[in-house]
């Protein structure tokens, strides 16, 4: 009886050792911090972010410098967590699969954070190739002191460090050395902004080889059908080949440039639209930006901005009006002083000195009357308007605040290879998304969720039918694109 006892108590103590022995796993899945001092740990990182919840709220610290030349890396789908570098590099990147959405970091979720890393290696994939950055293809997170050396080629939105930069998307104290190539918006820090680029600075060079030319026309009707459809796709203006919206810190920015600086050539001689020094073409807010290199181009090129739109209205500050009527006293006190001492010189001289004095009397009503407007529209018509101040010429600039328009469509001449090309991505990404939702929702695939419960709503609640839902959208979002093909 007492032996009896003796071996359930013991049983009982063990099964309690093994539930506390599991315990700390299971509470660590949330918020916990992952060391990868190894390859193979990153690889088996990247692996894990197939899915957006085993990242959220994990912190990944890389321990050492790794090299990825010769391994078969796969970028991570999607990061939702905290990526720490710590100062260290991840060299040997290469990236050349078909799709867009490319970089060390596919998509970067809002919230997610890379930081102190740095990047070496190439970024250059086939397809569609759109969304293209060095460390983060699409970037809805913050990416904090990273720099990506090396090369990152791509179609559309392509930069050295982030491909597209998001509303909610950060990127400061970052770097880029190396080249940079694509067609639309393509800049040495970011593609395209509609976030905050801060204090960031690029000597990549972007867009600097001559783009290949499309094969030469065999009879005059050729040479005038390729005319006439170059023509059509730059809105009635001959396209020569090329590229638009490049910059050397951003190609296209709807967002906030703030204190950043180019170091990086850009452009090709007498090739490509919309080039600056600092954005290609810009309707958003730069301010206290630097270029120190030579900017090339055919039309709309500039050492700061290709083209700006809408056109900014400055002001000059109070402080500034303040002195210049002081200014004006002094100097019509002047000119006082001399008509009084000319009137034994000669008439003429008088004359000349007393029309000055009216002039100088008639700048100083009018500064008079512009510093009650700039004080009235200061204090009491604010709404609207966004100010610039500029601290060293004491300018302050007000522009109308305007709503950015979404971007129109453009036509887009599509060869048989290339539409096959995007149609085989899309069917990729369509699976891929159809197989996250299976796993999300215990098996069902969308077409068994609407014919056994009606709707998703009466499916799944709470997170689980978010999730379900913007793969859905996802889905849908891609059948559309596909259908417009």
């Amino acid at each position: 009886m007492l032996k009896t006892i003796g071996q359930r108590w013991c049983a009982l103590l063990l099964a309690a050792l093994l539930l506390l022995g599991s315990l700390p796993t299971a509470l660590a899945a949330e918020g916990a911090t992952v060391n990868v001092s190894s390859v193979e740990e990153l690889l088996r990182a990247a692996r894990q972010c197939s899915l957006d919840s085993w990242s959220r709220g994990r912190t990944i610290v890389l321990t050492a410098d790794l090299d990825l030349k010769g391994e078969s890396f796969t970028p991570f789908p999607i990061f939702c967590g905290v990526f720490d570098g710590q100062g260290h590099t991840i060299s040997g990147l290469r990236v050349a699969e078909s799709g867009s959405s490319m970089g060390l970091f596919r998509i970067l979720q809002e919230g997610a954070v890379v930081r102190d890393l740095t990047v070496a290696g190439t970024v250059a994939p086939s397809g569609s190739a759109c969304q293209v950055g060095g460390i983060v293809g699409v970037n809805h997170g913050a990416v904090q002191n990273c720099t990506f050396r090396g090369v990152v080629q791509g179609e559309g939105q392509v930069g050295g460090v982030v491909g597209m930069n998001r509303e909610t998307g950060q990127v400061s104290g970052c770097t880029a050395e190396g080249q940079v190539a694509g067609s639309t918006a393509t800049g040495g820090i970011a593609g395209q902004n509609e976030g905050s680029l801060l204090k960031c600075s690029n000597s990549a060079e972007v867009n600097t080889s001559s783009p290949d030319a499309s094969a030469p026309p065999e009879n005059l009707d050729d040479a005038l059908e390729q005319i006439g459809s170059s023509e059509d796709a730059a809105g009635g203006e001959s396209l020569l080949p090329g590229h638009t919206d490049t910059g050397g810190v951003v190609g296209l920015s709807r967002g906030v440039v703030q204190s950043c600086v180019n170091n990086g050539t850009v452009g090709y001689p007498h090739v490509g639209y919309n080039v600056g020094g600092v954005a290609g073409r810009q309707s958003g807010y730069l301010d206290r930006c630097v270029n120190n290199a030579a900017v090339y181009g055919r039309k709309d090129v500039g050492g700061i901005v290709g083209q700006a739109e809408p056109d900014i209205t400055i002001l000059p500050g109070a402080q500034r009006l303040e002195q210049l009527r002081g200014e004006l006293d002094r100097l019509q006190s002047l000119i006082g002083q001399s008509v009084t001492s000319a009137d034994a010189q000669g008439d003429q001289i008088s004359d000349t000195l007393s029309k000055l004095g009216g002039y100088a009397g008639s700048a100083k009503d009018s500064t008079n009357i512009l510093l009650d407007q700039t004080a009235a529209f200061v204090d009491g018509n604010k709404s609207g308007f966004d100010p610039v101040l500029n601290p060293k010429s004491g300018l302050t600039s007000y522009k109308k605040h305007v709503e950015p328009e979404p971007p129109k469509p453009k036509k887009e001449y599509l060869t048989k290879k290339k539409l096959e090309s995007l149609i085989s991505d899309a069917d990729t990404q369509i699976a891929d998304l159809q197989e996250q939702f299976k796993t999300e929702s215990g098996g069902w695939t969308y077409e068994e969720v609407v014919k056994d419960f009606g709707s998703l709503e009466d499916f799944a609640d709470g997170d689980e039918l978010t999730k379900l839902k913007g793969i859905q959208d996802q889905i849908g979002q891609i059948a559309a694109d596909k259908d417009q093909w």
